[in-house]
């Protein structure tokens, strides 16, 4: 079930969204950020424009998708700190 079909829970942990240029679900990804904002719940998003659905785990295969991996990671990093102090 999509998350964006109900209320938004009171106790909701923050959350990490990331989504791509080229992803069938990027517009949902960005609703469900925005619902969740509006519910009151901590959100950082990264958007990388120029990468596809599921991108993650092909870092392997090319400097873009690396770059944009390590660049998840920093922030999930930075956000988990900020989240926690």
């Amino acid at each position: 079930m999509s998350g964006l079909c109900g209320e938004v829970a009171r106790d909701t942990p923050p959350a990490h969204l990331v989504t791509a240029g080229f992803d069938p679900l990027r517009d949902e990804g960005q609703s469900y950020a925005d619902k969740l904002r509006s519910g009151g719940v901590p959100v950082t998003s990264i958007h990388e424009a120029d990468l596809p659905h599921g991108f993650l785990p092909f870092a392997p295969l090319g400097p873009r998708a690396q770059f944009g991996r390590a660049g998840c990671r920093l922030r999930m990093s930075h956000d988990r700190n900020a989240f926690v102090s």
